[in-house]
């Protein structure tokens, strides 16, 4: 019996730390200091920070992510992530200049389970919570399936039709 509750109690605790690291509806994911994601501007603010930049990209409903200009504290809000984000060099003697990222805006998300079938396109991305991101900007998008395997690739759904089936690697989400 002992053994048995330790088991469960571990599985418990790693099911607790899988859940709580997870983006929930509408969050601010990671920024990326010393980066510029060029091109898809569909707004801009100022604001007097970074979190503050992303809080007005979440309450924007066009806005799937966004770049503060340190200089002056410009937020440029963005209909998507740039395709190639622009990688500025750290200055340990300086502030970084600019910071970008994405938001969530998507249903929580369901571990262990995949829509199969119905599927407009995949994207490679190592980063799950990009995935509503790419949803939100594809027409006819309702949802997505996310795998790590092969380096991390996103399914883009047009529907979640029928029982969803288990995936070990699997993470599903919803589009708003």
């Amino acid at each position: 019996m002992l053994k048995l509750t330790t088991v469960a109690t571990v599985a418990a605790a790693s099911l607790c730390i899988a859940v709580s690291a997870a983006p929930l509806p509408r969050q601010c994911l990671p920024t990326e200091p010393y980066v510029d994601y060029p091109g898809n501007d569909i707004a801009r603010t100022n604001v007097k920070d970074v979190g503050e930049c992303c809080q007005r990209c979440l309450d924007h409903p066009q806005c799937e992510a966004y770049t503060w200009n340190n200089w002056d504290n410009i937020c440029y809000m963005k209909s998507k992530k740039a395709d190639k984000p622009f990688q500025g060099t750290p200055d340990p003697n300086s502030p970084y200049k600019y910071a970008s990222g994405v938001v969530y805006k998507c249903k929580p998300l369901q571990f262990n389970l995949d829509y199969p079938g119905n599927d407009i396109t995949s994207v490679r991305t190592d980063k799950l919570g990009e995935c509503c991101m790419y949803c939100r900007s594809q027409p006819g998008c309702v949802g997505w399936a996310w795998s790590k395997n092969n380096g991390g690739f996103c399914w883009l759904k047009s529907k979640f039709a029928g029982e969803p089936t288990f995936w070990e690697t699997a993470v599903s989400a919803a589009a708003y």
